[in-house]
């Protein structure tokens, strides 16, 4: 081997060196780890309150079948947007000093815009601190600032929190009936009326299609609804599910009375879902 290339290897082992004492950087003390508003763990949480101004108080539990809301409703919650709420007990401390009483409205915080109870811990949440995009929220005796994007996953109306899925998680439906097909499971097989209207694999797509069918948004719903009553029978269910369908020109409204509830569904769920277009099904391709 050449000394110019041993000089060349020598040179870079030192460079090597010299690029890792200096990503080492021997005798700095290392940053404090970031300081977390809560020590909760979000998997530790099992109830969450969220009480605004001039409005009843939102509740969520934790169950074996995951999050539900439980006041003003009681559904499946969306567990993306639960999801957002519970990062909020490690939400990063950006800075905090001692709340003093006389100064809370200064801050938002007297009365606080809203109250978050995460288990038994009370979070209040303040003003925003337009200059640094942040929010004053209050914990015991200290305000701390935090990211203001954590607000708007507690701000808003409960229907928010609502699961887009009309349907339970993992629901097992045993008869359906819509505005022109009866389904109805037994003796280990679908029942259908008429009986030329649907195909097995068709059977098995449509309810599919309940199964999985999302809603755009989820929106209260109030007052007697003009529409087309559908029945969902789910196992271990004590009663069936109804619905009043609502058919706009660009949406469709499943509606739930019983809740005061509608979920507004994209226009291709007329066919996926009610078969409204379709007219009467065959038998053959």
């Amino acid at each position: 081997m050449g000394k110019r290339i041993l000089l060349n290897i020598g040179l870079l082992l030192i460079v090597t060196l010299l690029g890792v004492v200096a990503w080492l950087e021997p005798g700095k003390t290392p940053p404090a780890p970031a300081q977390r508003l809560t020590t909760l763990q979000p998997s530790a949480i099992n109830s969450i309150r969220i009480q605004q101004a001039d409005t009843p108080p939102i509740e969520l539990h934790r169950t074996q079948d995951g999050w539900r809301l439980v006041a003003p409703f009681t559904v499946a919650a969306n567990p993306f947007r639960v999801d957002g709420i519970l990062e909020i007990a490690q939400a990063q401390s950006l800075s905090a000093f001692p709340a003093n009483e006389q100064e809370l409205p200064r801050y938002g915080l007297s009365p606080p815009r809203l109250q978050l109870e995460l288990n038994d811990q009370s979070i209040a949440f303040g003003d925003q601190n337009s200059l640094e995009q942040r929010r004053y929220v209050r914990l015991a005796d200290t305000i701390h600032l935090i990211r203001d994007n954590n607000y708007y996953h507690v701000a808003g109306d409960a229907t928010t929190l609502v699961a887009l899925n009309p349907l339970p998680p993992d629901a097992e439906i045993t008869a359906l009936q819509l505005p022109k097909i009866t389904l109805h499971h037994a003796e280990g097989r679908w029942q259908v009326e008429p009986p030329d209207a649907l195909t097995p694999d068709q059977i098995n797509d449509l309810l599919e299609e309940w199964r999985h069918a999302q809603a755009i948004q989820v929106e209260r719903h109030s007052g007697d609804t003009m529409g087309t009553d559908i029945t969902l029978s789910i196992a271990g269910a004590n009663e069936p599910i109804h619905f009043v369908v609502v058919d706009q020109p660009d949406d469709l409204l499943l509606v739930r009375p019983d809740l005061g509830l509608a979920w507004r569904l994209p226009a291709a769920s007329k066919e996926t879902l009610l078969r409204i277009n379709s007219g009467q099904q065959s038998t053959s391709p």
